[in-house]
C-alpha cells in the first residue's frame, strides 16, 4: 500500500488557480490538488460541483468553512459581496461580488457533468 500524497496548498497556489478562473472552492479543495499532483486538470468529481451544475460542492474539503460560502465571493474571495447565489433544493448559499455577478451567464457545460437540474438563482443583496 502506497502512502497518500502529502499536499501543502499555499496562498500562491490558490491565487494562481483563481486567476485561471477556478472558483475559490476548487482552488482551496484538497481533491483539486490531489488530482493535479496526479497530472489531471481538475478533480473530475462529477458528483461534486457548484451552482452551475445545480449542486453545492458536496465533496468540498478545504480551508473555507461552509458557513463562509455566503460571505465571500465564490470567484475571488472578496468580502464585498453584492449577490447571493441559490440552488433550488439546496440550503447552502454562495456569494458573488459586483465584478463576478455574471459568472453563470452564457456558460456551456462539459457534458460529463450533466445538465443542471437546479440552475443557479442570482439574488441581489439590498444595501
Amino acid at each position: 500500500m502506497s502512502d497518500p500524497i502529502k499536499i501543502l496548498v499555499t496562498k500562491a497556489d490558490i491565487a494562481e488557480n483563481v486567476a485561471k478562473g477556478y472558483p475559490l472552492t476548487c482552488a482551496t479543495c484538497i481533491h483539486f490538488y490531489t488530482a493535479k499532483a496526479n497530472g489531471k486538470d481538475s478533480c473530475g468529481k462529477a458528483e461534486c460541483g457548484g451552482p452551475i451544475v445545480g449542486r453545492d460542492y458536496p465533496d468540498y474539503k478545504g480551508q473555507i468553512p461552509r458557513s463562509k460560502f455566503n460571505a465571500i465571493c465564490l470567484m475571488c474571495g472578496t468580502n464585498k459581496i453584492a449577490y447571493h447565489v441559490a440552488v433550488a433544493g439546496k440550503e447552502q448559499r454562495f456569494a458573488l461580488c459586483e465584478e463576478h455577478k455574471d459568472t453563470f451567464t452564457g456558460i456551456v457545460l462539459n457534458p460529463a457533468f450533466g445538465v443542471p437540474q437546479n440552475p443557479p438563482i442570482i439574488i441581489p443583496l439590498i444595501g
